[in-house]
């Protein structure tokens, strides 16, 4: 199983955008997102997506039952080959 570390964005109230470790499970798309606390006085969630390191592009995520994974694995995948081959 292939796991590659991630960012996890959580945007509220319009511009807040609150950044957490994360590894993402390239097989199922799983993430495992770090805990923040960093929440309070934050009032409404946008959205939420994965970057990752080093790069703009935003992957957005689904939230199933609490268990969250990326939308669209296979262009996670392409994105995430170049970081897997130098490792």
């Amino acid at each position: 199983m292939s796991i590659i570390n991630a960012e996890f964005h959580s945007i509220w109230d319009g511009n807040f955008d609150l950044e957490t470790a994360c590894s993402v499970d390239l097989q199922t798309g799983r993430l495992h997102i770090e805990v923040s606390d960093d929440v309070e006085g934050l009032d409404l969630l946008d959205f939420e997506f994965v970057r990752l390191p080093g790069s703009p592009v935003q992957f957005e995520v689904s939230d199933e039952s609490g268990d969250y994974y990326i939308v669209d694995l296979a262009g996670f995948r392409d994105a995430a080959l170049p970081l897997i081959e130098v490792a």
